[in-house]
């Protein structure tokens, strides 16, 4: 009976985590990413494939259920948003589960607030993107990893979740190790040929996109260029890994010195909590093992691929996310203090969250620049990709609705042939002497304003560029630059 009076309280869980992930959905427009994945679900069935592989840098997984929610719900910022909304809402009440099973019921249900409440999976419960499927999945293919390596059961379930999760996200790949890696430590060779034949199965099942879409992936320089930019520093990206899987996209960017004392002082208490996890329950202690290598392992690997490739980013990781909840949870259990301390961090966190960080505002973008040009002006795109957001906004009667629009060359974007993302000056330039020979070839005598639209670049380097190539060399028409900001 106890066990039942508690399990529908979970309920009230569950309707918090729905609010916190409804709480302020539409406050940011769509950015670039989010862009490209809904034109991708709005694009016939048939076509998914392929847009992904040209488009996008993860397997295609995502886009079918989304496609399918897209059919019933429809295609619009909210109406795909929470979509990722019901996957963050099922993510909860399955870490719940989690901790249920393999700890206590208290693990579970502390854990479950703690994702319920946390910036973290709030921001991918917000966003059109495959985070949120990755997360679930995630979950669910440890959950029945944990029955393989414990009981000898659920191969079947396993294997299955494990096949979906690998293709939602490449990094699936580094839990998929971690789990191999568990399986030759702690089993013993009696089983070795269900795991054998486990594994053989997903990676049978993933060949189709492996062979296709992940080898078009590794050698498309347009999408290689654009991830290139997230190389960050080493040890401090790591110091932030720490705090970020609780707190990122919050802890007070906007006062960099509190930024450091507050992560500092969450890396500080999350690390006594794990340490207290670690010794404290040794009834649980395989388990707190089991959570610690696949965390360390999945990281480990993250981070040096990261390094190497210099694509290492902080939502590559959100799939063990759910397993630090877990482990923290179990540490906290028997006290009360430590749970009210844990709680009001993720609290404060996402109070911030919700009360200063923003996207980049596409949507103001393309209704400002809709209202103030005419026809006869010309906008033109300074950053990859970016005009994909803007045509989302900028409805109109004609092509894009009033002024003529270029991307660099060729002067129209082509959804089917992406133009190669140059992250130096080549492409504006590029972009702007086609301006300059049509303009000296009198094909823009009516051309009274160049609105130049950028995003992502250096704005004192780009207006210097303007002014000392363009201004003093060519009577052009006057050249505005919009910088999208947050």
């Amino acid at each position: 009976m106890r066990n039942k009076n508690k399990t529908p309280s979970f309920l009230w869980v569950i309707l918090v985590a729905t609010i916190f992930r409804v709480l302020c959905i539409t406050k940011s427009s769509y950015w670039l990413d989010e862009s490209i994945k809904a034109k991708i679900i709005e694009s016939p069935l048939n076509q998914i494939w392929s847009l992904v592989q040209i488009h996008s840098m993860e397997p295609p997984l995502y886009y079918y259920p989304a496609k399918l929610w897209g059919y019933f719900v429809g295609y619009s910022d909210i109406a795909l948003r929470c979509f990722s909304v019901f996957l963050g809402v099922l993510s909860v009440y399955f870490v719940y589960l989690f901790g249920k099973r393999y700890f206590s019921e208290k693990v579970g249900y502390t854990a479950g607030l703690m994702v319920a409440i946390s910036s973290f999976f709030i921001y991918y419960s917000q966003e059109t993107a495959h985070y949120s499927l990755f997360i679930l999945l995630s979950i669910l293919s440890m959950y029945y990893f944990f029955d393989v390596l414990k009981n000898d059961k659920s191969y079947v379930l396993y294997t299955l979740f494990s096949i979906l999760m690998l293709y939602t996200h490449y990094y699936a790949v580094y839990m998929v190790i971690a789990q191999n890696i568990l399986m030759a430590l702690f089993r013993s060779d009696c089983f070795f040929k269900k795991w054998l034949s486990s594994q053989i199965t997903a990676l049978v099942c993933i060949l189709p996109w492996y062979l296709t879409g992940f080898i078009y992936h590794l050698n498309n320089t347009y999408l290689m260029d654009a991830i290139g930019t997230y190389r960050s520093s080493s040890i401090i990206n790591l110091f932030y890994s720490i705090g970020g899987l609780f707190f990122h996209y919050s802890y007070f960017k906007t006062i960099w010195w509190f930024s450091i004392i507050f992560v500092g002082l969450c890396v500080t208490i999350f690390g006594i909590i794990f340490l207290r996890s670690f010794l404290s329950h040794m009834d649980q202690y395989q388990y707190n093992i089991y959570l610690l290598i696949v965390s360390v392992i999945v990281v480990g690997i993250s981070f040096t691929m990261g390094y190497i490739s210099g694509s290492y980013d902080l939502r590559y990781l959100a799939g063990i996310a759910p397993l630090a909840y877990l482990f923290i949870a179990n540490g906290i259990k028997e006290s009360k203090f430590l749970k009210i301390c844990v709680i009001l961090l993720l609290l404060a966190s996402t109070f911030n969250y919700y009360t200063w960080y923003e996207k980049e505002d596409w949507r103001k973008t393309a209704g400002l620049l809709r209202d103030i040009s005419d026809e006869s002006d010309i906008i033109l795109f300074y950053g990859c990709g970016i005009q994909i957001p803007f045509e989302r906004y900028y409805f109109g009667p004609s092509d894009l609705g009033g002024a003529s629009y270029l991307t660099g060359i060729p002067k129209k974007y082509n959804w089917g042939n992406p133009v190669k993302c140059d992250r130096g000056y080549t492409n504006l330039t590029q972009s702007l002497d086609w301006v300059v020979d049509q303009y000296n070839s009198a094909n823009f005598d009516n051309v009274e304003n160049i609105w130049l639209v950028v995003s992502h670049v250096d704005l004192d380097k780009t207006n210097q560029l303007l002014q000392g190539r363009y201004s003093s060399k060519y009577m052009l028409p006057y050249i505005n630059i919009y910088e999208v900001v947050k």
